[in-house]
């Protein structure tokens, strides 16, 4: 039987405000601040390679709950992985009552 319920401990919870968005430097620094909070350790050129990946997905992140959608999508800790990365990581998709609720293309989780 398939479990369908899901929760998220707080203290994962990672957000990007507005401000965070509003340039690449307020980005790069929203990007250490997701670092030290998921306790990944980047060199800098790995979080320069990194860095469109993450950029891309809170974007895409802030863009779908500003979107006024029945659900919200968080932040989670493969913000910056790649797609080639997720999927040798990641080979099966994440269901939530009786469906598929996130793709994790861009490390996005549901919050509710």
């Amino acid at each position: 039987m398939l479990n369908t319920s899901f929760s998220i401990d707080q203290q994962d919870k990672f957000i990007a405000e507005e401000k965070d968005l509003e340039s690449d430097e307020a980005m790069w620094a929203l990007y250490h601040r997701w670092c030290k909070h998921f306790k990944m350790e980047r060199d800098h050129d790995e979080m320069v390679r990194r860095f469109a990946e993450f950029k891309n997905c809170v974007l895409h992140v802030h863009q779908v709950n500003r979107a006024g959608l029945s659900y919200k999508l968080a932040i989670n800790k493969s913000a910056d992985t790649s797609i080639e990365e997720k999927r040798k990581g990641f080979s099966q998709p994440t269901w939530r009552r009786g469906g598929l609720w996130a793709i994790k293309s861009c490390g996005l989780s549901a919050d509710d």
